[in-house]
């Protein structure tokens, strides 16, 4: 099983899952199938391509990290055959014309083997905060949930909503591409989603004041829960007199069941 707390690993998730496909059918219908997207729709073809875009910077960062090892680790012995992983994914510059095949062609058990050793020593060695898929999952629920609520709010001024919702929109990308560029991005979103707010005259005091806070700040309490970097909203508030966001945290607990359900 791959380690998701570093490049490698995430990358040996996602190729596995893409080996799971139709080798004789069309890559790029067989990858918006991986991501739950539709190859009919332009607009799901983009976002196919631009996530192979990433998982071809995401071996990039393999090598990196790979790279930044200890010499005693011999980096250069466990990257002999990380090419074979690296042309592979060059296959998304051209994925619409080839099969799946074109592109799991390139991997031998060689580079398959490269790839999870570097994972199983960058896990070690170089690892990074792990973000779930069922937690990211639930998250992306709540930002959408919250984005199509505070659109529909008449009485939310035109200024604040857009504002509001391009964070969130923000947050909801980062949520997206976490799963294979890691937390990195993430951790950005959400410290953009109020940090962000200190550049603009009034702004705080304005969200604080719509009925729409203590929502954002409890999906910037969930968020940085996952990434292990609790914080209180309240002193993120400027100004004495700023009401603090309250969120309830109150936990129910079912004794009749035992165990944790799947996500």
């Amino acid at each position: 099983m791959a380690n998701l707390n570093n490049p490698a690993g995430r990358l040996v998730y996602w190729l596995e899952k893409g080996q799971q496909r139709e080798m004789n059918q069309s890559a790029m219908g067989e990858w918006c199938k991986v991501w739950g997207l539709d190859a009919g729709r332009a607009v799901d073809r983009v976002e196919c391509m631009r996530r192979g875009a990433m998982l071809m910077q995401l071996a990039q960062d393999v090598r990196h990290e790979a790279e930044q090892l200890p010499d005693a680790y011999h980096p250069e012995v466990m990257l002999t055959h990380f090419g074979e992983i690296e042309t592979a994914l060059d296959q998304f510059t051209v994925l619409p014309s080839n099969a799946m095949q074109a592109m799991f062609g390139q991997i031998q058990g060689t580079g398959w083997q490269c790839l999870r050793m570097l994972d199983a020593m960058l896990s070690t060695h170089r690892f990074e905060r792990i973000v779930a898929e069922p937690e990211v999952k639930d998250h992306i629920d709540q930002v959408r949930e919250l984005i199509a609520e505070i659109l529909g709010d008449e009485d939310l001024d035109r200024v604040l909503k857009r504002y509001i919702v391009a964070r969130l929109r923000d947050v909801e990308r980062a949520l997206i591409d976490a799963l294979i560029t890691g937390s990195g991005g993430l951790e950005l979103a959400a410290n953009s989603l109020f940090g962000a707010a200190q550049r603009e005259h009034d702004l705080w005091d304005r969200i604080a004041g719509t009925k729409w806070a203590p929502r954002i700040g409890a999906a910037w309490m969930a968020i940085v829960t996952t990434l292990g970097a609790v914080g209180a909203v309240p002193a993120l508030l400027p100004g004495d007199d700023a009401k603090p966001i309250e969120v309830n945290n109150t936990v129910v607990v079912d004794d009749s069941e035992s165990g944790i359900a799947d996500p």
